[in-house]
């Protein structure tokens, strides 16, 4: 309770202060950048930005930055009419030590329109901070210090990361080349001419179809290789028997 007063009587002190950065004066208390936008396009050039394990309670954070990915995103909580307290916590992406994510607590209207703009997961930049003791280090082990922010001088910048890809939608289709104008010819293929069953004469090679009536299995020939009889049949009702002969057990049943 004794920290809550605290940052309630530190958000009325710089409430009261004139405003000091005039780079801020027509910037809303959050602002997402647009898509394709460089890391500090939209952001003042005054504002350089600090590592967040360089912060401590002497450090003069005046026109500084502090950027990270928002790990951790608590509740809006109302305390009184049309003021609000959010915390959150942010962690320098290019570290995954305890002392590169920092606590920090937003005041007012900056805390209602963060709760809105900004997700868990995207990238900030914060500035118009002031700097204080964390009261909770020894319990979540974060940097010592708690951003503070409040007042007209705190801004948040956001950069949305895009939306990971759906991998239920299907790939996108690269477009080929023009197709040629030319008139593609289909390959040629071998025509059959089948004869009846009931016009087969002795010692004429023909082709012929029918369906399978009795088939026996494969077995060993006197040769080295394997046969199989068959007997066959079609709209003529004539039956004729097949002999067949491959060099492979299965191959007989598999042709057929």
């Amino acid at each position: 309770m004794k920290f809550l007063l605290d940052i309630c009587a530190h958000q009325q002190a710089r409430e009261n202060k004139p405003n000091s950065c005039s780079g801020h004066l027509d910037i809303m208390p959050v602002c997402v950048l647009s898509e394709g936008a460089g890391s500090g396009a939209q952001i003042p050039t005054h504002l350089t930005r600090i590592p967040i394990l360089l912060i401590s309670n002497s450090t003069d954070v005046s026109n500084k930055t502090v950027k990270g990915k928002v790990v951790r995103k608590g509740p809006l909580v109302l305390l009184a009419a049309d003021n609000f307290i959010l915390k959150t916590v942010i962690q320098e992406e290019d570290s995954q030590a305890d002392a590169s994510s920092i606590n920090v607590v937003l005041m007012g209207t900056l805390a209602k329109d963060f709760n809105q703009a900004v997700n868990q997961g995207d990238v900030v930049v914060a500035s118009g901070f002031t700097v204080g003791k964390s009261p909770t280090v020894h319990k979540d082990k974060l940097h010592p210090c708690n951003l503070l922010m409040s007042g007209d001088d705190a801004c948040i910048y956001v950069f949305r990361l895009p939306p990971p890809r759906d991998p239920t939608s299907p790939p996108a289709v690269k477009r080929g080349p023009a197709p040629s104008t030319e008139v593609s010819r289909p390959p040629k293929t071998q025509k059959y001419t089948y004869v009846g069953l009931g016009d087969l004469k002795t010692g004429s090679v023909v082709n012929v179809y029918g369906v399978v009536v009795f088939f026996k299995q494969p077995f060993k020939s006197r040769g080295t290789d394997f046969c199989s009889s068959l007997k066959i049949t079609d709209q003529s009702n004539q039956k004729i028997g097949c002999t067949i002969f491959c060099d492979k057990l299965e191959g007989p049943s598999q042709n057929l």
